[in-house]
């Protein structure tokens, strides 16, 4: 007698189809009252995964379109730098400034010639000397 495995005769979901079950599970939480939060604790930690994984933007379903476009407004304005007017005026300690001043006429009084840089740093320094290249570069390593 020969034993033949057995085979299951439900078909199993396609992911469309499995994604589709978990959102309506979803809405029909929030359709009964429940916030946000609690309707997402309707799904196990693998079910909200695979919702994840899928691509689906849970956002679009469990929150207001008031409370996205909030969230859209934060996202949309970043923590960048602040602008300045005319840009950033870095204070550099006294000391630098001298040495790069000191060093910046040593260097002319030997004859070469020191490219201005269009905003002063106080750090690197380029210069030409019987048409060689050279930069020095004034850096404080940290201790």
């Amino acid at each position: 007698m020969s034993e033949q495995p057995y085979e299951s005769k439900a078909k199993r979901p396609s992911k469309a189809e499995w994604a589709n079950t978990l959102l309506l599970k979803l809405k029909t939480a929030l359709d009964e009252g429940m916030n946000p939060e609690q309707a997402l604790e309707t799904l196990t930690l693998r079910q909200y995964d695979f919702l994840i994984d899928y691509g689906v933007d849970l956002d679009e379903y469990v929150l207001s379109p008031e409370q996205r476009q909030n969230i859209h407004d934060l996202m949309k304005k970043g923590t960048g730098r602040p602008q300045f007017p005319n840009g950033y005026d870095k204070k550099y300690p006294k000391a630098k400034v001298d040495l790069y001043r000191s060093i910046e006429q040593f260097l002319l009084e030997q004859g070469a010639a020191v490219t201005p840089r269009q905003k002063p740093n106080f750090r690197d320094i380029d210069f030409d000397i019987d048409g060689v290249k050279y930069r020095i570069v004034l850096s404080v390593p940290r201790t």
